[in-house]
């Protein structure tokens, strides 16, 4: 009989824990905390612990009173490790633009073959129901859900992954984009745009409007173009005050912009 192989560490269990029981689809029921504390023989302990660094990893989803579960991957998972990345480069708007331009121009013309209805009435409602919204976090976050609902109709999950992977820095640019009452006005119209080319299949207006409405960046920021990101982002929110206090931290700001998309 073979004897077990007795962990070290909680993160040398999640990795057999991993290896011998996530092998099925998203779903895919786990054992128990006791169970695996059985089957290799460890206190139950290290079995959390273990279980923590799988729900870190986002290996795992575990569900109060129901059980240990595989965890759907998402795309925004690629973000926090390229955020980590990208922020240690101190990106500009100018490096993000060109890269946006790559993403969201294919997609835009993907969205024109492939977006549902649902999807259709989801980008009507950003932009004809709620196209300018009150404060500027709400109007970020509807421009950002804007983007990405035209990168998710593209149906390809390599571009929606990619383009998760720089949701923060692209936070960060329409923090300060829709900070500036003359960029945002000029900026907006774009949407409907794009919205109207791929509802109507237009593949060629779809193109055009995405790179025109990038193209608005290149023409506002001025010497700011080549600024760092999380500088122009922070400069914004600094000395500002909501209801007597500092606003939140760039980090606190976008973290809430994001939850949800």
């Amino acid at each position: 009989m073979t004897l077990p192989v007795i962990p070290v560490s909680g993160a040398t269990l999640a990795d057999l824990i991993e290896t011998k029981f996530v092998t099925g689809a998203p779903g895919q029921k786990l054992p128990s905390e006791r169970q695996l504390a059985e089957h290799f023989e460890v206190g139950r302990p290290l079995v959390r612990e273990a279980l923590r660094t799988l729900v870190e990893r986002r290996v795992i989803e575990v569900q109060v009173g129901r059980g240990i579960f595989v965890r759907r991957v998402l795309p925004s998972d690629a973000a926090r490790p390229v955020d980590n990345l990208l922020r240690r480069q101190a990106i500009t708007p100018r490096q993000l633009v060109e890269a946006r331009s790559m993403l969201e121009g294919e997609a835009s013309l993907l969205a024109c073959a492939r977006v549902t209805p649902a999807e259709l009435d989801h980008l009507r409602e950003l932009v004809v129901v709620k196209p300018q919204p009150p404060t500027v976090l709400a109007r970020v976050r509807n421009d950002i859900e804007f983007h990405l609902g035209v990168v998710r109709a593209a149906h390809n999950s390599v571009i929606e992954t990619m383009f998760s992977a720089i949701l923060r820095p692209t936070a960060e640019m329409m923090l300060w984009s829709l900070s500036d009452p003359h960029v945002s006005r000029e900026g907006l119209p774009y949407h409907e745009r794009l919205y109207v080319a791929i509802r109507d299949r237009d593949s060629t207006a779809a193109a055009r409007a995405s790179r025109d409405h990038l193209e608005v960046s290149q023409r506002t920021y001025g010497p700011d173009f080549d600024v760092e990101l999380e500088l122009l982002a922070s400069y914004r929110l600094g000395g500002a005050r909501t209801g007597g206090r500092e606003t939140p931290t760039v980090d606190e700001v976008l973290s809430s912009v994001l939850k949800g998309l």
